[in-house]
């Protein structure tokens, strides 16, 4: 079946994890400029990644704020479970792909599945996904004070940026969604924004690695086995962090 999204990375996540747990060749339309990450990060399985300017006519919009399935109780909202939420959609889309059974039955089937990696990836101490929030999801949101709370990390611990950073101690990674996957495997905290780069970093290989999610209101649970801190703002993750231990 052919599937498309014109939303952003995130969107883009979820309907590709999806397609995994669907099974089978399946063609996903996206935006041109994701297209080499998401072909990366899908090289394992025989799902097609194109262009979304060239989505057939039969294509499934997969965006999964577009109210498709509102008549059957699924509604997106401000104040939600995500992950709930997502895998309420994912199952009707399953409907219209002719699955009997849901797709997803448990959150944690969410949990990326990776490729395995030609590249080296070090070891470390602290990942921060510092990427900017494009949907609103982190009203609150600082990137100042995100800055002053990696440079506090850098000092005592080996931190790993995923954009820049004001820290001077910090590596920055210019890394695709696979890798900064993979860098979250390699280290034993996770810190950052609910936006596109981040959902790879939940997967299979490191669900019992902390984490501290900046979302608001909304939030996430991967289910019991996955440790989430969820926040509003960096104030909430460094307080977090002070009463861990980790400052």
């Amino acid at each position: 079946m052919n599937f498309s999204t014109s939303a952003n990375l995130g969107d883009c996540l979820w309907c590709l994890q999806f397609l995994r747990r669907l099974g089978g060749h399946h063609a996903f339309y996206c935006k041109s400029e994701y297209m080499g990450q998401l072909r990366e990060l899908m090289a394992d399985t025989l799902v097609e990644i194109g262009d979304v300017n060239d989505r057939p006519p039969d294509s499934e919009d997969c965006w999964i704020a577009n109210a498709r399935f509102e008549q059957q109780g699924v509604r997106y909202g401000s104040t939600l479970n995500i992950i709930a939420f997502v895998q309420q959609y994912m199952n009707h889309l399953g409907g219209l792909a002719g699955t009997p059974a849901p797709v997803f039955t448990d959150p944690k089937q969410f949990l990326f599945e990776l490729p395995r990696p030609n590249f080296r990836v070090p070891q470390f101490d602290v990942l921060v996904v510092n990427a900017q929030p494009t949907s609103g999801q982190v009203p609150e949101f600082d990137n100042a004070h995100l800055n002053d709370l990696i440079a506090r990390l850098a000092i005592h611990y080996s931190v790993i940026t995923t954009n820049p950073t004001t820290a001077r101690n910090a590596l920055t990674y210019d890394a695709t969604i696979l890798r900064i996957a993979e860098l979250s495997c390699h280290c034993s905290l996770i810190i950052g924004v609910a936006t596109g780069p981040i959902w790879a970093t939940f997967n299979t290989r490191n669900a019992s690695t902390p984490r501290h999610i900046l979302l608001s209101p909304q939030w996430l649970d991967y289910g019991p086995t996955v440790p989430i801190a969820n926040h509003a703002n960096v104030n909430s993750v460094q307080a977090a962090l002070e009463r861990t231990g980790w400052l």
